[in-house]
């Protein structure tokens, strides 16, 4: 039995030659996609939606921040015992009686 060289200069013969052709074809036709850049369009409609999310992003961080002072406000006027105060007790009292017959309005109305 004789081996031939190890080397890819035998020729190829007949439908070896073929299929090489083709597998070459198909490499240089990947590389021709792939050089090509990616591109993404985006919509008008898409562009007003990011818009405004980013619109309510920004006002739900106002909203929290502010939130954030009202009750580091309420805390500070609790270490200070301005709720100690008769005037201020008073004013609370009235507060919570307005309220509780607003909602006493309010579930006679659905009842």
């Amino acid at each position: 039995m004789k081996i031939g060289p190890a080397n890819s200069t035998t020729p190829l013969i007949g439908d070896k030659q073929e299929a090489a052709n083709r597998k070459n074809q198909g490499l240089e036709k990947k590389d021709t996609i792939n050089a090509r850049e990616d591109q993404l369009n985006i919509s008008n409609r898409a562009r007003e939606l990011q818009a405004n999310y980013i619109d309510k992003s920004k006002l739900m961080a106002e909203t929290e921040n502010s939130a954030d002072k009202k009750l580091d406000l309420i805390r500070l006027k609790i270490s200070n015992r301005y709720y100690d105060k008769p005037q201020i007790k008073m004013k609370i009292a009235e507060k919570l009686t307005t309220d509780k017959e607003i909602l006493r309005e309010f579930y006679k109305s659905v009842y």
